[in-house]
């Protein structure tokens, strides 16, 4: 019987120990995992405030929202960004000095979240941080170091809000742009910080094709703005950039700054093509279309003494490259039919070289529609 107990004894102490080390084990094992959870969360709002110079720490902050609505990057559909959450960032002094949004947004994919810093201050976004994505490693991988600068101490009172795409990045690149339009706007309806609004329609817009003032600038449109429905005849340069009004209303300032952003949505004509200069002693418009290259293919349009139609053109010049093709025969290949047949309708298309193709389609049916305008049309 005293064996008996013995052996019980010994598996009831057995029991009790294995029970301890399970429970203060169970116990520790929670303890380590939230602190685990602390330190991530101290790194997460770490990394936040390095977004802000002089940035200390961080307190929760309320914002009103916004109810706005941005086209899903390669689809006529839209969305609404998601504000994951928001802080206000105070420096040692206990001084609020700026405002972080988190927001989620869309690109190639779902989930692009990203935290938008905003200095109180000077009301300019100080900087970008990309939390998550979803987004194809390879694309998103080409956002680089010169990509992000833009977002960082970017003047958010101007019409163009907006940063430049990464090529074969471009649905990520929007996804952050639509963040930051975002952010401004919420930062609008928190603080009370007024975005710049200029009402503008782009009515129409053409080359100019009047060979004495060519080479001062480039468009011709019609507008009309204000709330009062101005309308004016302005003049443009490649960049959309205001030269003068030819006639109507007085164009105001905002709007001027306005049009290099309004005139390319309007999407009215093709635009590709840049008039570089005109020589009247020669009588010969140079022009150039961007094709694989961004410097693309320079083309000498040469004028008739009549001024009223083009006798010929001449391959100047090409920053293209392309596979399956000698270098300069798509350009020359073009050329060649149009000065033979006063038209294209009988090139083949080009393997290895769709993009330089596509582009010499695009100068040359511009000269087609250029010469039909030529002295009034007439």
């Amino acid at each position: 019987m005293k064996e008996l107990l013995n052996k019980k004894g010994l598996i009831i102490g057995l029991s009790l120990i294995l029970l301890i080390v399970f429970v203060f084990g169970g116990m520790y094992s929670r303890y380590m995992t939230k602190q685990i959870d602390v330190h991530e969360v101290e790194r997460y709002e770490s990394s936040l405030v390095e977004l802000v110079d002089d940035g200390e720490s961080l307190e929760d902050f309320e914002s009103e929202g916004a109810n706005l609505s941005y086209q899903i990057p390669g689809s006529e559909d839209e969305y609404s960004p998601e504000l994951i959450e928001a802080y206000t960032v105070l420096d040692d002094s206990g001084d609020e000095i700026a405002v972080i949004y988190v927001i989620e947004t869309i690109g190639r994919n779902e989930g692009v979240r990203a935290a938008y810093a905003i200095s109180l201050e000077n009301d300019e976004l100080l900087g970008m941080k990309t939390i998550s994505n979803n987004e194809t490693p390879s694309f998103f991988g080409r956002l680089n170091d010169r990509f992000y600068r833009q977002f960082v101490d970017k003047d958010m009172d101007v019409i163009d809000f907006s940063i430049d795409a990464v090529s074969g990045a471009t649905y990520s690149s929007l996804a952050f742009e639509t963040g930051m339009k975002f952010a401004r706007e919420l930062y609008a309806e928190d603080y009370g910080f007024e975005i710049i609004n200029v009402i503008l329609e782009i009515n129409s817009l053409e080359y100019n094709s009047d060979l004495d003032t060519i080479n001062d600038y480039q468009f011709v449109a019609e507008i009309t703005f204000d709330e009062d429905n101005k309308t004016s005849v302005i003049q443009l340069d490649g960049d959309f950039n205001y030269i003068g009004t030819e006639s109507g209303d007085e164009v105001t300032q905002a709007v001027k700054d306005a049009l290099p952003v309004f005139v390319p949505d309007a999407n009215l004509i093709n635009t590709d093509v840049t008039i570089n200069n005109y020589d009247s002693a020669t009588r010969k418009l140079t022009v150039s279309v961007s094709g694989f290259s961004s410097s693309g293919v320079t083309i000498d349009l040469l004028i008739d003494e009549s001024l009223d139609s083009v006798t010929s053109i001449e391959y100047v010049s090409s920053g293209e490259s392309y596979y399956e093709q000698p270098q300069g025969s798509v350009e020359n290949g073009f050329v060649d039919t149009y000065n033979n047949d006063g038209s294209i309708d009988s090139v083949d298309d080009y393997a290895g070289a769709t993009i330089t193709a596509n582009a010499m389609k695009t100068v040359i049916e511009w000269i087609q529609s250029f010469e039909s305008s030529l002295n009034g049309g007439n």
